[in-house]
């Protein structure tokens, strides 16, 4: 039932983070609006919390680690 293999755009993330996170909108709803699991949107919506609209930015590249700290 949910959208496999389709990607949901950042804004449309970002866009219902904010919604929930505002209580304007509940968990569940915001997933049956775009065809994914709740849970998800509550992912989005504590990224949200914790580091704003940062969290929703495309940075074009991969994080990359020292050997050190994934050791």
């Amino acid at each position: 039932m949910g959208r496999k293999g389709i990607k949901i755009p950042r804004e449309e993330k970002l866009k219902y983070a904010k919604l929930c996170y505002e209580g304007k909108l509940s968990y569940a709803e915001a997933g049956r609006r775009l065809g994914v699991k709740g849970n998800h949107v509550t992912e989005w919506t504590y990224l949200y919390e914790d580091q704003g609209e940062l969290a929703f930015l495309d940075t074009g590249s991969n994080t990359v680690y020292s050997n050190e700290l994934k050791l």
